[in-house]
């Protein structure tokens, strides 16, 4: 679907179409009373036999937009503030609120973004720089903040491989699209956490009088992770 075609689409469906279904019941209301009340071949059953063939005239012309439009109709029911920084309302494209728009960025959704045929998912990771294991969580040091994840993020890998978060990252693959104002969301969605075997028999060097920030926290601005509430209580949990 072209810039144009879903500009014209959601014209149609965001005013238009609720204003030709208001008219269409006006008419069809109009023309029942004119019909009951009129006399038999009178001026006001005339009157009523326009109006209904009106109404049909109106219905055809927004079932045909209707059934043209149906594909935007499908893709705009994924659409959110987590892609997109406008809506379009009362004939204009008017940003979202600012706190709407931090709450969908924060959300843990990869469901929409899979069914928008516009963006595509792509393959990322992050490397990790892991300290050891304690008590139930792995502690890392990112950038120069200690911090802990729990064991159940984690999965142990070879000694081999390396220390990273893996996930999907969406993009838009219509550049036109942005245009229509969305664009493609800041973090990446982590699936998986690996960390090596050898990791969970060493001790990190803690302070047990400190409260160690949340990994996943920490790494709000670039990843997402699922089930975790981004909060300032939730930082050190």
């Amino acid at each position: 679907m072209s810039v144009q075609e879903w500009i014209r689409a959601e014209k149609f469906y965001n005013g238009y179409f609720s204003t030709c279904l208001m008219i269409i019941g006006i008419i069809v209301l109009l023309a029942m009373i004119f019909g009951l009340y009129g006399e038999k071949k009178g001026k006001l059953r005339q009157l009523a036999l326009v109006l209904v063939s009106l109404g049909l005239l109106m219905s055809g012309g927004v079932s045909y937009y209707y059934f043209r439009y149906l594909p935007y109709l499908k893709q705009a029911a994924y659409v959110t503030p987590q892609m997109r920084s406008h809506e379009y309302k009362n004939g204009a494209f008017r940003p979202y609120d600012p706190s709407l728009m931090m709450t969908y960025r924060l959300s843990y959704n990869m469901n929409n973004l899979k069914h928008l045929n516009f963006y595509e998912a792509k393959a990322t990771h992050e490397k990790l720089e892991v300290l050891g294991y304690n008590e139930g969580y792995y502690y890392f040091k990112y950038g120069q903040i200690v911090c802990r994840m729990p064991k159940f993020r984690v999965s142990l890998v070879e000694d081999d491989q390396v220390a990273e978060v893996l996930g999907q990252r969406f993009v838009l693959n219509r550049l036109d699209y942005k245009q229509l104002y969305f664009f493609n969301p800041a973090q990446a969605f982590a699936e998986d956490v690996h960390v090596p075997k050898r990791f969970y028999s060493i001790r990190p060097n803690l302070d047990f009088n400190a409260k160690y920030y949340r990994l996943e926290y920490l790494m709000k601005d670039k990843w997402l992770f699922e089930g975790f509430p981004y909060t300032e209580k939730s930082a050190t949990m």
